[in-house]
């Protein structure tokens, strides 16, 4: 068997660190080669890798393959090229967010600078609301629903597995929302984690320049309004007890200008400087290092937008707990797995998991130990590897089938046929019996 995968593949990108682990773990089995947009600043890799243009018609190159896989995320510069050239050569989508608003309002507005083209897009998944909320958006008279919680009733991830031969996600959540809508096979897979990256690098707090009276809290990945650091500030701010034990490490680069001015400006205007810290990207050493010397993890979503979290399944690796909001992929880790706040109690389960943890060493490490038995039995390159190939067997096998239904779709618009029609309902009831799926 032989693939090619798409995939974002520099050191920014979490995607990418997914994307080095499984095809670690495929090349063992079968032939995989690399396609990058980006050939910059690579991760390490023994793979052939191809270097594509955004938009490229790969045909030629794709009968060269049993199976073409595209890693679509919600970064429009790590995957503007791989959905380009998915729309032109079919294969099975992997979707790691289920919001993918800001991509394509950043695809349509930014990129292809057409307005009315995102308009319509929008219209067509969510009907007239959603055109009037994307009116809205760039009227100027309110904010862009792209930048609020609403934007999970508009999250637009349907655009990006259209047309696709198969669609792979990482969470029964993500999972549930891709069905809705999409009628090709679709599975759940978790992430993928080598225990082995975590490098124990023997820094210490001290000499991180951290204080060794303290307990080491860290949030780590991209920032932005969505992981609620906001909330943890203001939580410290508002018990000087609790801000006086922990120092708060923040670790991550952020293309959210004026959100991470904020952060910074309600962090002096708090008096917080001696215990919160901005830190902004870190090579892979120094960020490790942080991680190694944790006491407590914070990792907040709220609302969830991601398939799952590459973030969550490292920290839970470090076998320190984790405190998350109660929603998405972490509602779906056990409990006593991690410690789960409720979103509508959100400031005060806070600041509760925090003075319960940094009071009690032993919680913190039944806690720890216990996520991390967890990732060590799910989260593996072998569970990922077996299911994998049993999808795209599956995937096979639908072809037939989806490939008849598209052809029929096809004729059914040129008849101008809608969806109350009784001969549509009468043409999806004929398929089902033909393919034994009453």
């Amino acid at each position: 068997m032989k693939i090619a995968w798409f995939t974002p593949f520099n050191k920014k990108s979490g995607i990418s660190r997914y994307s080095q682990v499984v095809t670690n773990e495929l090349v063992k089995h079968c032939e995989v080669d690399l396609w990058v947009s980006d050939g910059t600043d690579l991760l390490p890799t023994e793979l052939k890798v191809f270097r594509y243009s955004t938009g490229k018609d790969i045909s030629t190159k794709r009968k060269d393959y049993d199976y073409v896989i595209y890693n679509m995320g919600a970064h429009l510069g790590f995957h503007k090229a791989i959905y380009e050239t998915s729309r032109l050569n079919r294969g099975v989508v992997i979707l790691h967010d289920f919001v993918m608003h800001h991509f394509f309002a950043g695809y349509y507005l930014d990129y292809m600078r057409d307005k009315s083209a995102y308009l319509d897009a929008v219209a067509k998944l969510y009907g007239q609301t959603g055109r009037e909320i994307a009116e809205g958006s760039l009227s100027g008279n309110c904010r862009q629903v792209w930048e609020t919680e609403n934007v999970v009733d508009y999250p637009f991830f349907e655009k990006a597995v259209e047309g696709a031969t198969g669609v792979i996600v990482h969470s029964a959540f993500l999972a549930a929302k891709v069905r809705a809508c999409f009628l090709g096979p679709v599975e759940t897979i978790y992430l993928p984690f080598n225990p082995a990256l975590i490098a124990h690098s023997g820094i210490s707090k001290a000499d991180l320049g951290l204080p060794e009276d303290k307990l080491l809290v860290v949030s780590s990945g991209y920032i932005n309004p969505n992981k609620r650091i906001d909330k943890v500030i203001e939580v410290l701010a508002e018990d000087k007890d609790l801000a006086d034990r922990v120092t708060y490490v923040i670790i991550g680069s952020s293309d959210f200008v004026q959100y991470y001015s904020h952060l910074e400006d309600m962090v002096t205007k708090m008096n917080l400087q001696n215990t919160v810290r901005f830190m902004g990207f870190q090579p892979d050493d120094i960020l490790g290092a942080y991680m190694l010397n944790a006491d407590i993890f914070i990792n907040l979503r709220f609302p969830a937008m991601e398939g799952a979290s590459w973030s969550l399944i490292t920290e839970l690796h470090h076998e320190k707990p984790v405190i998350v909001i109660d929603n998405g992929f972490y509602s779906e880790i056990p409990d006593g797995c991690l410690v789960k706040i409720d979103a509508n109690n959100e400031k005060m389960g806070l600041h509760d998991a925090l003075m319960t943890l940094t009071a009690d060493n032993k919680m913190r490490a039944q806690i720890g130990e216990k996520g991390k038995q967890f990732a060590l039995t799910n989260f593996t390159t072998e569970k990922y590897y077996q299911k994998f190939t049993s999808f795209l067997d599956q995937v096979q096998s639908d072809q037939p089938v989806l490939q008849l239904v598209d052809r029929v779709g096809q004729e059914l618009a040129l008849m101008k046929a809608k969806d109350n029609m009784a001969v549509v309902n009468k043409v999806a009831q004929s398929i089902s019996v033909m393919f034994g799926q009453q």
